[in-house]
């Protein structure tokens, strides 16, 4: 069995670098639907956060604003299946004390909610 606290520090530069480019929105759309689901899968198996109905209903809102944004929706669900697990491992990690996690949770967390804001979401 490999150490996942060995695998937390990649899998954090991995998702460093494919966080999208502000340039291209739909990407980005994407990505915050992936991370309220991972956000809210953890949410629903653990006492450290809050669990909120409202952040099922932000991964449902970005996952349907991706696939208005050009996204086709079966391609997108099975990248959200997929991705939803990486999420839902960097949160985790981050309440583990993972620093480089905790750091990129964050900085997800910041990107998205500003992005439902810019919406109306929030």
């Amino acid at each position: 069995m490999t150490d996942s606290r060995l695998t937390l520090p990649a899998l954090a530069l991995w998702l460093t670098a494919a966080l999208p480019a502000a340039a291209d929105p739909r990407d980005a759309t994407a990505w915050c639907a992936a991370f309220w689901l991972g956000w809210t899968d953890v949410a629903s198996a653990t006492s450290y956060l809050p669990k909120d109905p409202a952040d099922a209903a932000l991964a449902e809102a970005f996952r349907t604003a991706a696939v208005a944004e050009g996204a086709e929706a079966g391609h997108l669900d099975r990248w959200l299946k997929r991705e939803r697990r990486s999420m839902a491992t960097m949160v985790k990690a981050a309440i583990r004390g993972d620093g480089q996690s905790r750091e990129l949770m964050e900085q997800m967390a910041r990107r998205c909610e500003d992005d439902a804001r810019r919406r109306g979401l929030l």
